[in-house]
């Protein structure tokens, strides 16, 4: 949890609250939800749009995902060399064939990776993995992650 001020802009102090929860943060990491609001200050209006900007001091759930961290992801698609994740607010999380130690490519109707142990990573299939790298792409305002599944414990979850 970190403590957080910042600014409210709209119409209605409740509105750009709502607005708030799921907004990204320029300092590289997600807001995931205002906990608390500590203080909301007088609101100034905008002449030039009419909207009103109130100052909050308020405490928020962010996340930032870094390498060595084990998370859980579903599974977006697969294809022969690669699987991509979806972990959280972060929508593109790779995982290279070569970062998944004894599992094979099995083609078909749905692709899937399968290894000798018959464990399956299959599309919307929830994986548990290692973060390699991280990496901010700031056109597109979000995380890039690399995966590994080297380790114990890593692969699909049941």
């Amino acid at each position: 949890m970190c403590e957080m001020g910042g600014f409210l802009v709209g119409r209605s102090s409740y509105a750009c609250w709502r607005n708030l929860r799921i907004a990204r943060l320029l300092k590289i990491r997600y807001f995931l939800s205002v906990t608390t609001l500590e203080k909301i200050g007088e609101g100034k209006i905008r002449p030039e749009s009419g909207d009103v900007l109130f100052p909050v001091r308020h405490n928020c759930l962010t996340f930032k995902p870094f390498k060595g961290e084990v998370l859980k992801a579903v599974v977006d698609r697969i294809v022969k060399h690669e699987v991509f994740l979806i972990c959280g607010p972060v929508g593109n999380v790779f995982l290279s064939v070569k970062t998944m130690p004894d599992y094979q490519y099995v083609h078909g109707e749905s692709p899937t990776f399968m290894n000798n142990e018959s464990s399956k990573i299959e599309k919307g299939g929830v994986v548990r993995f290692v973060v390699l790298g991280t990496k901010w792409v700031e056109t597109e305002k979000e995380f890039q992650v690399l995966a590994s599944l080297a380790g114990d414990f890593l692969g699909p979850v049941s």
